[in-house]
């Protein structure tokens, strides 16, 4: 089971400005091959992270609104969010290392 939440507009802000562990917030659109790549290494994320941040998924297409708010400006991207303020981004992650080479370097484990 995917430990990715999906975003929509309906109550988003616990997930993200009162969210109690930082965000990993993966931006998609479909049809996109390389994002089910990228939605593939962040499940994995997800499952190895669960501790230590959330992952949100963000329907790119249909939620524009929300990318906007969070200053995500295209698909195919990695933004971390800390109570709600971006924080650092990836566009088009192509490694699982790459991302997780972001998160340590925002998010330490201290």
């Amino acid at each position: 089971m995917s430990k990715i939440f999906e975003l929509t507009s309906d109550g988003w802000v616990p997930y993200t400005y009162d969210a109690e562990k930082p965000v990993l917030l993966f931006s998609w659109r479909q049809p996109c091959e390389n994002c089910l790549a990228i939605r593939t290494m962040v499940e994995e994320l997800a499952e190895e992270l669960s501790d230590r941040l959330s992952v949100i998924g963000l329907n790119f297409d249909q939620y524009q609104g929300l990318a906007v708010e969070f200053g995500i400006d295209r698909p195919e991207s990695i933004t971390l969010l800390d109570r709600g303020d971006k924080v650092a981004e990836l566009i088009e992650p192509d490694s699982k290392a790459a991302i997780m080479a972001l998160v340590d370097e925002h998010f330490s484990m201290d």
